[in-house]
C-alpha cells in the first residue's frame, strides 16, 4: 500500500523537488505552501505522514502543530521538521527534525523509519 506525504513548503522549488524525490521513492505526495492550506488538505486526506518547512508564511510552524494537536485525528500523524533550529528547540510534536538543506535519501529513510515499514 502507497502511503500519503502532505508535504508544507512555501518554496516553489524546493517543495517540487522533494515532492519529486518522495514520488521517486514510491510515495503519494500532496502539498501545500502555507499552514491554512495544509489545514484543509489534512481535513479532507487524512495523510500517513507530514513533512513541514517549520518556516511558513501567515500561521508558523508551530502555530500549524499546535492546530494538528487539538484535533484527535490528526494529532496522530507522525511529522518530519525541516528546519534550521537546534535539537534543543524541537517542536512538540514533531517526531524527527531534519536540518536544512536535507538529504533526500534522509528523508525518505526517516518517513519509511517513522511509517514503520521498509517498503511504502
Amino acid at each position: 500500500m502507497k502511503r500519503v506525504v502532505l508535504l508544507i513548503d512555501p518554496q516553489t522549488n524546493r517543495r517540487f523537488a522533494t515532492a519529486q524525490d518522495l514520488r521517486g521513492a514510491g510515495f503519494i505526495v500532496t502539498e501545500a505552501a502555507d499552514g491554512m492550506r495544509a489545514l484543509q488538505r489534512m481535513g479532507a486526506l487524512l495523510p500517513h505522514i507530514i513533512v513541514l518547512e517549520m518556516e511558513l508564511p501567515g500561521m508558523s510552524g508551530r502555530d500549524l502543530l499546535a492546530a494538528i494537536a487539538q484535533h484527535p485525528k490528526l494529532s496522530r500523524i507522525p511529522v518530519i521538521a525541516l528546519t534550521s533550529v537546534s535539537e534543543e528547540d524541537r517542536p512538540s510534536g514533531v517526531r524527527v527534525l531534519l536540518h536544512e538543506p536535507h538529504d533526500p535519501q534522509e528523508l525518505v529513510h526517516d518517513l519509511r523509519d517513522a511509517l514503520g515499514t521498509a517498503l511504502v
